[in-house]
């Protein structure tokens, strides 16, 4: 018995030696490192396609938040949704930018014919509004009885678009649940809102609808939201009173929600923050300048946080504030509205400030006085990178750049009373809403289901044998995630370190991975006959 023992176990099967291709591709952590160097999301993408590996690694929920730090969806345009003035009723519309003329144009043909245009036919009181606009993707609200042409005829009253996706194009939402106790002298506000982050998987999922009942000084929220089974959930009900009475009791707006929060903003001063899934209510404490008026927007910003991954899931509350022709930009670090410690402005520090007109002085296609009227603030850009400002008084809407102190006009409408040069007309019209339309967030990744795609051995023209073998000149006892896994916290050998190769340095050595993968992924990405189909990972 031990001779046949013996002759079974012998020769003994030993374990095949650590490849280079093992030792790098193997490592999610490296591997993540060198895609977050990738320069577009079309990149990731295609990197995806290579085996399960690197999908499962370009599909996590922290390496993408990452990814997105570093690389925000690019920014393609404006959709805006004109609905007064000298052109009253006129269908929404996109306004492209020239930075991206390929995707932007395409979004802008879908946008106009596909989308925007089935509803050429119908009168202007009937014709769609844009209720949302975040991630690609936009939010269309219709009149109830206004018949659509979209394939079918549907009672529902929302639907989502996503004019940069090629493939993806409607989804209807279900019908609205009722609002809260409407009756006699009670106004409802509803608001529906995309979900931040595409809702985690991109699909229709996580779309909020915020009811808002102010009556004297009580202030009564309900809120549902979407389930993946395409079913309003359960309703969350907050209710408050604003801390003192005021003749001027009103519901001015209700923001988009910020980092898990929704903002409403009353006429009296008061701005209230609701934690989705909560049901209580926050006196949110504004800078000194932004109590007195509600002229001013908020965003979040995960940009000061890059390189820490705690910060990257806290980050910070950006404020917009415009007073006359100057903006301010105030930043605040506490990520919840329990942290203000009751006194204004606790925790707001202000970060910039950006004078309207000193910027435009030069600008040929701005009339004289413009300044003379009300500068609205009605979009801040991610980051608060950019801010989109309505110059009431001569009906021009322009996108000002924060950071690199750029104007452009955006969009001009026609004003309902041409004779008062500007000055009245503009004020008794609707105002107009713009939303910035971006790149689809997050990507939509492909599905892997052959068993020969979780493997990563051959090399396509040469590319994968380049990484694997750059990797591992690399991958040596200096390494920082080698040291850390062999129990080596050794500080002397700090100055090692960054000598991946001679002459180069870490930052350096993984930009580099970063084109060559990103080269695999254009060769991955490219259709092929299954004849010269050769590479075992696809």
């Amino acid at each position: 018995m031990e001779g046949e023992e013996e002759s079974e176990s012998w020769p003994p099967q030993l374990a095949p030696p650590s490849s280079p291709a093992s030792a790098v591709l193997s490592d999610e952590d490296l591997l993540g490192e060198i895609l977050l160097r990738l320069e577009s999301h079309d990149h990731l993408v295609a990197v995806a396609i290579v085996c399960k590996h690197w999908l499962r690694v370009a599909s996590g929920e922290l390496f993408l938040r990452r990814f997105r730090v570093i690389h925000p969806p690019r920014l393609l345009g404006f959709c805006v949704d004109d609905g007064g003035g000298g052109d009253a009723g006129r269908r929404p519309q996109f306004k492209a930018l020239p930075q991206h003329p390929g995707v932007a144009a395409a979004a802008a043909h879908r946008t106009r014919h596909r989308f925007f245009g089935a509803f050429g036919h119908l009168a202007g009181y009937h014709r769609p509004s844009i209720a949302d606009c975040r991630d690609g993707r936009v939010l269309v609200e219709s009149p109830d009885r206004a018949p659509r042409r979209l394939g079918i005829n549907t009672p529902y009253r929302y639907t989502v678009l996503r004019p940069p996706h090629p493939r993806e194009s409607v989804q209807l939402l279900p019908p609205l649940p009722p609002p809260p106790g409407r009756g006699a002298g009670k106004h409802v506000v509803e608001r529906v809102f995309l979900p931040e982050d595409g809702g985690g998987g991109g699909g229709d999922h996580g779309i909020t609808l915020v009811y808002v009942l102010l009556v004297e000084r009580r202030v009564t929220a309900r809120v549902h939201v979407l389930d993946s089974g395409g079913a309003w959930g359960a309703p969350t009900t907050a209710e408050t009173e604003l801390p003192a009475p005021s003749c001027d009791d009103a519901v001015d707006t209700v923001l988009p929600p910020i980092n898990g929060d929704v903002y409403v903003v009353t006429t009296s001063g008061y701005t209230l923050g609701l934690r989705l899934g909560t049901t209580r209510f926050t006196v949110v404490e504004l800078p000194d300048a932004a109590r007195s008026s509600a002229n001013f927007r908020m965003a979040w910003s995960h940009a000061a946080a890059a390189a820490d991954d705690d910060d990257v899931a806290r980050g910070r509350l950006c404020l917009v504030h415009g007073d006359g022709t100057r903006l301010s930009v105030w930043h605040r670090k506490t990520t919840t509205t329990e942290d203000d410690g009751g006194a204004a402005g606790v925790g707001w520090r202000l970060a910039d400030t950006f004078c309207v007109r000193e910027a435009c002085e030069r600008i040929e296609w701005l009339p004289d006085g413009w300044w003379t009227g009300r500068v609205a603030v009605i979009a801040v850009g991610d980051n608060a990178e950019f801010a989109l400002l309505d110059l009431e008084n001569v009906g021009v809407v322009i996108y000002v750049h924060l950071q690199w102190r750029t104007v452009k006009k955006v969009y001009e409408r026609k004003l309902a009373d041409a004779d008062d040069g500007g000055g009245g007309g503009g004020d008794r019209q609707p105002p107009v809403r713009v939303f910035p339309l971006t790149t689809v967030w997050p990507p939509t990744f492909p599905e892997l289901d052959k068993p020969r795609q979780n493997c990563c051995v051959r090399s396509p023209d040469g590319l994968v044998g380049g990484v694997v073998m750059t990797c591992h000149a690399g991958w040596s006892a200096t390494s920082p995630s080698c040291s850390r896994r062999d129990g080596d916290d050794d500080d002397d050998d700090d100055e090692d370190v960054g000598a991946v190769l001679p002459g180069c340095s870490w930052a350096g050595w993984f930009d580099d991975m970063a084109a060559m993968v990103a080269q695999l992924a254009e060769w991955a990405a490219q259709p092929r006959s299954p004849r010269r189909w050769r590479w075992s990972c696809l």
